[in-house]
């Protein structure tokens, strides 16, 4: 019999992955399996957060169904499952059953794959949902979180699929009466229904994401937004950011090119925003004379020309600004400079390690 690994003392409060597949080598390697779990029971009635690979939750699940690990202290549980775990009634039942045993649990954060679902846990507060597949019943079990306070969805494509973005049905949370913060990476339900008060974070992936209609209903409690699609020309600023002026404080925006030499794209419907932070190949944008922006970063991979409604108005108003790119058009720099040395405002102009001028 091999020796029992240490590491793992009475009291422990945080276990992380290594320690966790230490303690559950244990119950597999003992020459009593009662007793290794019994020892494995002992050990975790302590922990407070438990980080935990799915191929061991199933041993912590015999565990807790003998009545010998009931989780008093566990305050936080993070469960990735591995793609060979992640679809099927058993990885179901454990997941149930590693949260029925934890009374306590507030934070959790999990990896779930087809046709999972999460028990009606009362107490729990913050929520970050990873799924790989169809989780209708996931979606649905979310109204009977009824302390939940924030809520992160995720979508996490399979090697071999070229979908990015998952469709989901409605998201009805209108109930959830704590509810102050969602956010949906890759996730576009046929609607979306949330508190007055919560406020709504939104990573897309794909065009007819950023496009969809699904969202006027969603605007003002639309707070971030996160875009990315390297294939992308916007001519125009979809209409999901630029009506969203009620409470939108930040965007990101990484697509193929904004504007065109001939069309320079007007920044005037996200003037409204906090954090403006743009990246593409080819960038030919105009700044407006009155905006709210705190912080603007702008990113060209290649060409960067920008006008000015208002240059002298610009540098007043807009306390943080970053400009990279590889090649310049027009003589929009010059300009900026020239109004920035007559306010006696600090700039440089330096090359980055990346190739690109700032």
């Amino acid at each position: 019999m091999s020796p029992i690994p240490g590491g793992i003392p009475l009291g422990c409060e945080k276990l992380s992955y290594v320690d966790s597949k230490r303690l559950f080598w244990v119950s597999s390697h003992v020459i009593c399996m009662h007793a290794g779990l019994l020892w494995v029971g002992e050990r975790l009635k302590w922990v407070k957060v438990l980080r935990l690979p799915g191929n061991l939750a199933q041993h912590l699940a015999q565990s807790a169904e003998q009545g010998s690990c009931v989780l008093h202290s566990l305050t936080q549980l993070e469960v990735e499952s591995p793609a060979s775990q992640m679809a099927g009634e058993p990885v179901n039942i454990w997941f149930t059953w590693l949260i029925a045993q934890a009374p306590n649990l507030t934070v959790l954060s999990a990896t779930l794959g087809p046709n999972s679902w999460i028990p009606p846990v009362s107490q729990l507060k913050h929520l970050v949902l990873t799924v790989t597949g169809n989780s209708n019943h996931v979606f649905k079990a979310l109204l009977c979180l009824k302390g939940l306070q924030t809520l992160c969805l995720g979508f996490k494509p399979g090697t071999n699929s070229d979908m990015h973005v998952m469709r989901t049905p409605k998201l009805e949370m209108s109930k959830l009466r704590h509810l102050d913060t969602v956010a949906l990476v890759g996730i576009c339900p046929l609607g979306i229904f949330l508190p007055e008060t919560c406020m709504l974070s939104l990573k897309a992936l794909e065009a007819w994401h950023l496009f969809s209609p699904m969202w006027e209903s969603v605007l003002e409690n639309l707070g971030v937004v996160r875009f990315t699609c390297s294939g992308l020309a916007l001519s125009r600023i979809p209409p999901l950011l630029s009506g969203a002026d009620f409470r939108l404080d930040k965007v990101y925006l990484n697509v193929k090119s904004l504007g065109s030499a001939e069309s320079h794209l007007s920044l005037q419907e996200l003037s409204h925003v906090r954090v403006l932070n743009l990246s593409a190949q080819d960038l030919y944008i105009s700044l407006p004379s009155q905006m709210k922006w705190r912080q603007l970063i702008i990113k060209a991979r290649r060409t960067l020309d920008v006008s000015f409604e208002d240059v002298a108005g610009f540098i007043r108003r807009v306390p943080e600004v970053c400009f990279f790119y590889k090649s310049l058009m027009g003589t929009w720099l010059a300009e900026l400079c020239w109004a920035l040395a007559r306010q006696g405002s600090e700039w440089s102009v330096h090359k980055n390690p990346r190739g690109f001028s700032e």
